[in-house]
């Protein structure tokens, strides 16, 4: 939180708020090279964070092959998981929004001088796309952890079928070997 306010105050250093603006917008004419730098870092940050995200999903897959089990670790990795399943969508958004808007934000401030005041201002406010992201975040995390709870739902009910199934097999092959079928020959029988 300090961080983004320090950011914004930096950014908005330069303006004169005793001037009042037509429109509503945190690039103006003095703001606009320090605005440019906050969203190129801003991208930076979501390529970063979209970057680790990938390296600690290929470090729990490279984690769950290993020989050894320890149930903190399993527990660790499973929350790894889930915790990923709602980052990476979300960050993927962010990524995208943060590149469109740095990508359009450079090509309109490299055509500053040959547009008008007005069309400049005009195509800069509307390549803003954070106050999108800002209804649309909401709804994605709401639309993966449903996903997610279903996912793990479904999990759940696979491992309780297992459990029967596994606890069916044993009934069967202890009266199998009581009646005096050895294992082999139990799993011959069941094939016929």
């Amino acid at each position: 939180v300090l961080l983004g306010v320090l950011s914004c105050a930096w950014g908005m250093g330069e303006e004169d708020f005793s001037q009042s603006h037509a429109y509503c917008s945190t690039m103006t004419a003095k703001t606009s090279k320090n605005m440019k730098i906050l969203i190129i870092v801003s991208s930076g940050i979501s390529a970063l964070t979209l970057c680790s995200i990938v390296v600690l999903f290929i470090f729990n897959s490279f984690a769950k092959k290993r020989e050894r089990f320890h149930l903190n670790t399993s527990y660790q990795l499973r929350e790894n998981k889930n915790v990923l399943r709602v980052l990476l969508p979300l960050d993927i958004l962010q990524a995208t929004i943060s590149g469109i808007v740095s990508t359009s934000a450079f090509i309109v401030m490299t055509f500053k001088d040959q547009l008008t005041v007005t069309t400049y201002r005009t195509v800069l406010a509307s390549t803003y796309l954070f106050p999108y992201y800002t209804i649309a975040s909401p709804t994605l995390i709401w639309f993966v952890i449903r996903w997610s709870r279903r996912l793990e739902t479904d999990r759940m009910d696979a491992m309780v079928r297992k459990r029967n199934k596994t606890e069916s097999d044993i009934y069967f092959r202890t009266y199998g070997e009581m009646w005096g079928y050895p294992r082999k020959s139990r799993n011959r029988c069941s094939q016929q």
